[in-house]
């Protein structure tokens, strides 16, 4: 564009040479009119160049756009997920149990953990709770190795020391007694006393918690008075007014 302005302008500056050689009447407001065609020729050339950008910026917009577009359609199409089937197979005589259990998993999962597992009720893992390797392939075939689980207690074993509360020393041997498996208290009726001796909390409930051993103070009876019998005769009951039997 700045090269067509300079060839105009040398243009222009040739045909006023050689009108001012010929003719003396060249007049300035030809030279005027001459500028302001060069102004207009520049002004509609800097409008085509800024159209021409517009244009370039708007269809890259769009190339953009539709590249995004066609991208998101492609992955669209692809799997997330997989099927596998597991196959219960009892461990002690290696025979098929339950039915087969069809778990979804992700599409790059290469094991599942026993815990997503829905095992059949009152069975478990052999090999107890851990990660099972089910490959990287789509739709496989997994056998999964099951055993029974073992019952749970209803009760448990506590160990009781019964302790003087004097000298803290041992009284006699520590006891074992059973309570309910959730228990966390237990009657003094389940303790054998030695002989002379007491709780020093009288008798109700010891607190154990959940653990397996307590100590439970006792103490010696305080002393009895002693009694003994006597005899006398009537007539010295009859003496001092003594009633008898």
């Amino acid at each position: 564009m700045k090269n067509k302005v300079v060839r105009k302008l040398l243009m222009i500056g040739l045909s006023s040479s050689v009108a001012l050689t010929s003719t003396v009447g060249v007049t300035a407001a030809s030279m005027d009119t001459a500028l302001e065609a060069v102004a207009e020729d520049e002004t509609e050339a800097e409008e085509t160049d800024s159209e021409e950008d517009v244009t370039e910026e708007t269809t890259e917009t769009e190339t953009e756009e539709v590249t995004e577009e066609t991208t998101e359609d492609a992955g669209a199409g692809e799997e997330t997920t997989k099927l596998v089937y597991l196959h219960f197979i009892k461990e002690d005589d290696k025979t098929p149990f339950g039915n087969v259990v069809r778990l979804v998993v992700d599409i790059n999962a290469k094991s599942i953990h026993t815990s997503d597992i829905p095992f059949p009720e009152g069975w478990e893992w052999a090999q107890g709770t851990g990660d099972i390797s089910i490959g990287s392939e789509p739709g496989a075939d997994i056998d999964i190795e099951i055993r029974e689980k073992a019952p749970v207690a209803e009760t448990r074993k506590v160990y009781v020391s019964l302790i003087d509360a004097d000298d803290k020393t041992a009284v006699g041997a520590p006891q074992t007694i059973e309570i309910g498996a959730k228990d966390t208290t237990f009657h003094t009726d389940k303790l054998t006393l030695p002989e002379n001796y007491e709780f020093v909390i009288g008798k109700g409930d010891v607190y154990v918690g959940e653990g397996d051993s307590v100590n439970v103070e006792v103490r010696k009876k305080a002393p009895t008075a002693e009694t003994r019998k006597v005899y006398v005769s009537l007539d010295w009951c009859r003496r001092y007014s003594i009633p008898y039997k």
